[in-house]
């Protein structure tokens, strides 16, 4: 097991391996200066495999999450809160990814004004209602480069499968996959 898988695994989430290092592969094989950006953080185990593939590749991380309180759809036993944004600090400092890591406590709707950075690499892995994730991929995918990456996590159900489906017929092309999340770019 590699160091930063070490840390990675340790980190509470539900990301599975395979996922992890597809996420850490595409961010490491990234150009330098590359802009990856992470809509829903929790406690990091995602942020943390961006973080450590950006290292590799001289990238910057923009972790967007505001940590609020809410009940995800998809698991209705799975509740957030503020305190996962302390257990998120917590890891990112215990990892030391800070010199590449940028944290925007709010959400990706309340960002979206200000935003106007082209993007390498989209992960989504916040709300998995329809409404969140057809707005995350439609505002932060129109960022995304030419030569981009746009990567939706839990795409094997509900709201995510079906969006999935819906922009393979907008010209994004499913490249890859691994465990439930899918990675497609622009044709």
């Amino acid at each position: 097991m590699n160091d930063w898988y070490e840390q990675v695994a340790i980190t509470q989430g539900w990301l599975m391996e395979p996922e992890a290092r597809l996420l850490y592969r595409l961010a490491s094989n990234l150009p330098p200066g590359s802009v990856i950006v992470e809509i829903g953080s929790y406690h990091g185990k995602s942020t943390l495999a961006l973080c450590f593939g950006a290292q590799v590749s001289s990238s910057t991380v923009y972790a967007i999450d505001p940590h609020e309180h809410y009940i995800d759809e998809m698991a209705d036993t799975v509740q957030f809160n503020r305190i996962d944004n302390q257990s998120f600090l917590k890891n990112m400092a215990k990892a030391g990814v800070g010199d590449i890591l940028k944290v925007i406590n709010l959400s990706s709707d309340d960002l979206l004004p200000a935003w106007r950075t082209p993007i390498d690499l989209l992960w989504i892995d916040g709300r998995h209602n329809q409404r969140s994730i057809n707005a995350d991929t439609k505002n932060y995918g129109a960022y995304v480069k030419p030569d981009g990456y746009m990567l939706l996590h839990d795409s094997n159900w509900g709201h995510v499968k079906k969006r999935v489906s819906e922009l393979a017929g907008a010209g994004w092309i499913e490249q890859e996959r691994a465990g439930t999340v899918s990675v497609l770019r622009f044709r």
